[in-house]
């Protein structure tokens, strides 16, 4: 710790104060009382405490090393922390793997260990070690990445590159940020998780030929969900419903095609089917309430504009006089919403990948609504969202607002790289024992205190992050679990935690 401090200070301006040289030649002159200290912290096994962040060092609060106290949880399955809730099994399948391999140590009580995927950053803290199993906590740091957590978490892929993959490491760190920093990188593992990708949809949503296209496809994955779903649901008590003189005529191809796949005669019977037919009139009334009774006033689908759009795409049906016959219906409008949502899919792909091409390739349409079936979730960022992660769905798309922005939001699951380096515990428990100092004893109300003094070399900030809460911030936390390291001749301890 007393190295790692002297050389960020020495090596990064951005952590140098003005009184570096008198801080120095402190260090200097004082070196003998600097090495009690650190004997002292060593026979103690307490931490040494950087004060302020700077090299002058103190004899920190003798906490016990192999004794954890109560360990905070907060195992958040909403926001950043659904990201990292699906990954905790990955973690958990991979440790006895590599621990059986050595690539982990000896996973000694008081350790850490960094792991890094894509934006996910995560922090395991051993808290005890017994015959065959270990004890250990997950932490998650937040996602979106401010400057000073980029630059920190560039620095640690930088490290990671030059050790796993020298060719395309974009920075040469050098030799002594490398041994005396606090990320020492050791293996990577394969695991399933999710690969996230957000899009605006400016030019897609409120594009007029697209916002034209909706109704007409809307109508044909109405069709799908009712057949699929085979629904016994009565159109509304009306004498009739009428459509606009725009709306697309029911799609009685489609249906035929869906209802005739096996039967011919059955086929031949959809294709003349009128408004008695349940599933047709079903099919009109559902229709109209989202773009004939729900449109509010408005001229058009293309008037209604892209608020329409995302309205219904939240599960929303649209207010009218018609509207308390299928919202007092909720798994009607369950389906309805999912031919929604299933409609804005297939005009985003075509508007964006030009398929399918045509709805009136039935054989095209079918094969990809399938795929929707039985691969996607397409949704909301709330709701079942996270359940279809928990389940594994293979492919996520959400829809929302933001900063006046219509964005979309994509989740694949896929097989990816997880990295995996242990970190210098001494320049751990010297951070949080300098934080507690100044948190609670010197009572700095600063929120941006660690923010601007944020070091590639010590992971400052990082490592205020994933503290305890309250000092610290994780957005994920899985609180003490165990993990058994040995398959064969496991010894179960009789404990009192979970």
């Amino acid at each position: 710790l007393i190295v790692a401090t002297l050389t960020a200070l020495l090596t990064d301006t951005k952590c140098r104060p003005k009184s570096t040289r008198w801080i120095l030649a402190g260090n200097v002159l004082l070196f003998p009382l600097v090495l009690a200290a650190a004997v002292v912290a060593s026979v103690l096994s307490t931490p040494l405490l950087p004060l302020f962040g700077v090299p002058l060092f103190l004899i920190g609060f003798p906490r016990p090393r192999r004794v954890w106290p109560t360990i905070n949880t907060s195992p958040s399955t909403h926001g950043d922390g659904i990201y990292y809730h699906q990954l905790v099994p990955e973690v958990k399948r991979i440790l006895p793997n590599l621990w059986a391999r050595g690539s982990l140590g000896n996973l000694e009580v008081g350790s850490f260990y960094l792991l890094r995927l894509e934006s996910r950053v995560m922090i395991l803290q051993v808290l005890e070690r017994g015959s065959g199993f270990v004890n250990i906590t997950l932490k998650g740091l937040e996602l979106q990445e401010t400057s000073c957590h980029h630059q920190e978490a560039t620095n640690v892929d930088d490290m990671f590159d030059q050790v796993f993959a020298p060719k395309h490491a974009t920075l040469k760190r050098p030799f002594v940020e490398r041994v005396m920093g606090v990320v020492h990188p050791r293996t990577h593992a394969p695991v399933d998780a999710y690969t996230t990708q957000v899009a605006s949809l400016a030019g897609i949503i409120d594009h007029p030929d697209n916002l034209r296209m909706m109704p007409e496809t809307f109508f044909r994955t109405l069709v799908w969900t009712f057949v699929q779903h085979n629904h016994t649901s009565s159109p509304p008590p009306i004498a009739s419903i009428e459509l606009p003189e725009w709306a697309p005529a029911f799609p009685s191809h489609w249906y035929g095609h869906l209802v005739g796949d096996d039967d011919p005669i059955a086929g031949s019977v959809a294709l003349m089917a009128g408004p008695e037919d349940p599933v047709v009139a079903l099919c009109m009334a559902c229709f109209a309430a989202i773009y004939g009774w729900g449109l509010g006033g408005h001229a058009s689908a293309v008037a209604a504009g892209p608020g329409h759009v995302l309205n219904v795409y939240r599960g929303n049906v649209p207010p009218s006089l018609h509207s308390s016959w299928l919202t007092d219906q909720p798994n009607l409008v369950r389906d309805v919403i999912r031919a929604y949502r299933y409609a804005f899919k297939l005009v985003y792909d075509k508007a964006v990948l030009g398929v399918p091409e045509s709805l009136d390739d039935c054989e095209q349409l079918e094969s990809t609504l399938r795929e929707y079936d039985e691969k996607w979730h397409i949704g909301i960022p709330d709701g079942d969202f996270q359940a279809s992660m928990a389940t594994q769905r293979e492919c996520i798309m959400t829809l929302y607002h933001e900063n006046n922005k219509y964005k979309s939001q994509f989740l694949a699951l896929r097989r990816g790289q997880l990295q995996i380096a242990k970190l210098e515990e001494e320049i751990v428990r010297g951070n949080w024992a300098s934080l507690v100092w100044e948190l609670l004893y010197v009572t700095n109300d600063d929120d941006e205190r660690y923010s601007i003094q944020a070091s590639p070399l010590l992971l400052r900030n990082m490592l205020v992050q994933c503290a305890e809460p309250p000092l610290g911030y994780p957005v994920y936390s899985t609180g003490p679990m165990v993990v058994f390291l040995q398959r064969e001749n496991l010894y179960r301890p009789r404990t009192c935690f979970p």
